[in-house]
């Protein structure tokens, strides 16, 4: 009897590939491109990271240097879809746009750094087989065979969850575990700029809500919205926009209205 590992990657695959194929029941054509780009991206990856990429490349005589590393990328999955599969996409600029294929990219790359093979049983997993096996009754020994695969799976999911979470700034996963974080913690997570983007951000909003700076420019901050200081005194910056840049690198008002001025970005 063997056991079946799911690796985090294939699990959260599987779960965008059936997301796609419920939006084309449901008469959504575009996800039927969605689909194609998402078996791509995994044909991509599988050949990218065994090293087939490569040879293929070579094959198709194409430079193979960028495939000598074995790392997936979304820049080294579009040149391979495209100069050597032959494929239309998908586009770097796609991918690095969706979160969750960049968190399937990744953990491709962490398995295969990691050495994992699925269909090797670890010698945890051999001690549990041969226990199972020593059951007498078939029935019993099915039934708890079950509930253990239920297990991993339930484990693949958890681990998908951690590595997307890990990928948010703000989250604390000690936190997370010892039930101490809010959903409001999660809804006020940094989107994944880098350092020197959310400075920038940072940077930004720290000038729309200075009223020093913005005197010049016959503009004021009241608190709520950057708006004219003159005659019928137009918004020109509304506050949900305030509120969004300021999630965008972390910062949170609390009371959803306020306007104080941005921590620095260490």
């Amino acid at each position: 009897m063997n056991g079946i590992d799911i690796q985090p990657s294939m699990l959260l695959w599987q779960k965008l590939y059936e997301a796609a194929e419920i939006k084309v029941r449901n008469g959504n054509h575009k996800a039927k491109d969605t689909i194609k780009s998402l078996e791509r991206m995994k044909e991509a990856c599988d050949d990218i990271i065994s090293g087939k990429a490569k040879d293929k490349a070579v094959e198709a005589k194409h430079s193979a240097s960028l495939f000598f590393k074995r790392q997936a990328s979304p820049e080294t999955i579009m040149n391979y879809c495209k100069k050597v599969l032959g494929y239309p996409g998908p586009h770097s600029v796609t991918i690095r746009n969706n979160r969750e294929w960049l968190s399937y990219i990744e953990a491709r790359n962490d398995e295969a750094n990691s050495n994992t093979r699925p269909s090797r049983p670890s010698n945890h997993q051999k001690e549990i087989n041969k226990a199972l096996d020593r059951i007498g009754l078939m029935d019993d020994r099915d039934l708890l065979w079950r509930e253990i695969e239920i297990g991993r799976k339930a484990q693949a999911e958890l681990n998908v969850i951690r590595h997307f979470l890990t990928q948010l700034a703000p989250i604390n996963l000690d936190k997370l575990k010892d039930g101490r974080l809010d959903i409001e913690s999660i809804r006020s997570a940094s989107v994944g700029l880098d350092i020197k983007s959310r400075r920038t951000v940072n940077g930004l909003v720290a000038r729309l809500t200075d009223n020093e700076f913005l005197g010049p420019f016959e503009l004021a901050f009241n608190g709520k919205s950057v708006q004219m200081s003159y005659g019928p005194r137009s918004n020109f910056i509304n506050m949900d926009e305030i509120v969004l840049l300021k999630r965008l690198v972390g910062i949170a008002d609390t009371d959803g209205e306020r306007g104080d001025d941005p921590e620095p970005v260490a």
